[in-house]
């Protein structure tokens, strides 16, 4: 049995009713999200076994290859890493819910709840993944190699999902080069194969088509190919000088290439001929100085620390990472670099990291209010309940309107009594 669950047209109380009612027919079951905001379930009465050999030959008929390869799973490891939830993960998030049943067809009603999840809501079904060790052990005839690649592409996954959850180009391009340049990915950054090559077409055919010679160099800027987003860029700009859009993704072009100079010259001739742009330009003009002034001086922590800030305004988190990790390799408890890390961690949707940092934050901050929260609310999200209800009630203790914490606690609380009444 195959159950289809879209994400983006339902609640997370409907999804998670969803997992406990098809649970209680089909005790065996394997959750895969392929794509962005959708769950595809199967289930059985018995055990569901997983022979990569067997998997493998599958693919080699031509009629599945083609089917597989036009939603972009072009072989078995790519189909294995979409795995997302085994049964016990599914029973854990859905502990707390009642069944759907004829007497309560609760489901029949979503679209009317006006509750669609949201991308907060997205991130427990990201964030409570099962284990790749325990996806591995269901498959058999799997060599150690191939179990490494599977590995590669299974965290390729995770990267994808929160890239679109979160529309975080960094994200999306770790992915396209974990996952060998799928054009599943490049289709979410706005630059498909065919998108491509269509553009491509177009430039040739109409040399003078500045719109067309502007998306393909958006497109390249979008994949990380810089040089050549670039050269298109240029091309506009000899004909338009003052193309304002053209003149931006120079700049951008330019910044990733470390032509620090360079990018501020036409980042200053786009905000002249587009004063809607002039905050954003402005911001990346003064991060283009900061960096300059840091290239002067590699160890100074002051301007490590307020690169790292501007990253994470920028929601360019790994790279703001790697200026504060620069700072912690000085002062292993510098407040403001384990600060930036743990808001670059939360950013990139990466709980165990900010558990960690934000241990050692602790250390010199203790009483923080929005590390409590933070813990609190990690905790929540990977369904560890009773170590997160303490950090709730310390957080509202001191302030009852603090953000959602309310509504976390009451969570937790529901989901104890849920496990409670279900080991009865």
């Amino acid at each position: 049995m195959t159950q289809w669950i879209p994400l983006h047209s339902q609640g997370k109380q409907e999804v998670l009713m969803h997992f406990k009612t098809f649970l209680s027919v089909f005790p065996h079951a394997i959750a895969w999200m392929p794509v962005a905001n959708e769950l595809l379930i199967i289930g059985s009465n018995s055990k569901i076994d997983i022979d990569f050999e067997k998997l493998k030959g599958r693919f080699l008929d031509p009629n599945v290859s083609l089917a597989m390869q036009e939603i972009q799973i072009p072989d078995a490891f790519s189909f294995l890493s979409n795995i997302w939830f085994l049964e016990d993960q599914m029973s854990n998030l859905a502990s707390h819910q009642k069944e759907i049943t004829d007497n309560w067809p609760f489901i029949e009603f979503y679209l009317g709840l006006g509750n669609v999840v949201s991308t907060y809501g997205r991130e427990d079904f990201l964030f409570a993944r099962t284990p790749f060790k325990n996806i591995s052990d269901r498959i058999s005839n799997i060599t150690y190699d191939e179990q490494k690649r599977l590995k590669a592409i299974f965290d390729g996954m995770n990267l994808y999902q929160r890239g679109v959850t979160y529309s975080n180009r960094e994200l999306l391009l770790e992915s396209l080069s974990q996952l060998e340049g799928s054009d599943l990915v490049r289709y979410h950054l706005q630059a498909s194969s065919r998108q491509v090559s269509s553009l491509m077409q177009e430039v040739k055919s109409n040399p003078s088509d500045l719109e067309a010679l502007l998306n393909l160099g958006h497109a390249y800027y979008q994949i990380g190919e810089y040089e050549k987003s670039f050269g298109i860029l240029k091309i506009i700009l000899t004909k338009n000088p003052s193309h304002s859009y053209a003149n931006l993704y120079a700049g951008y072009s330019l910044v990733e290439l470390e032509r620090f100079e360079e990018a501020k010259v036409f980042f200053k001739t786009a905000i002249k001929n587009n004063r809607a742009q002039f905050s954003s330009i402005l911001q990346e003009i003064a991060l283009v100085d900061l960096l300059a002034k840091l290239n002067d001086d590699l160890e100074n922590i002051g301007l490590l620390n307020s690169v790292a800030a501007f990253y994470n305004i920028k929601k360019e988190y790994k790279k703001s990472l790697g200026y504060s990790f620069q700072v912690l390799e000085q002062e292993p408890l510098n407040k403001q670099a384990l600060k930036n890390i743990v808001f670059g961690y939360r950013g990139r949707g990466e709980p165990g990291n900010v558990l960690e940092y934000g241990n050692r934050y602790s250390m010199v901050d203790p009483d923080n209010i929005n590390l409590q929260y933070l813990f609190g609310e990690m905790l929540v999200k990977t369904l560890r309940c009773e170590k997160a209800i303490p950090y709730l009630q310390k957080v509202l203790k001191k302030d009852d309107t603090y953000r959602n914490t309310e509504s976390l606690l009451k969570e937790c609380l529901s989901r104890q009594v849920g496990e409670g009444i279900t080991a009865g």
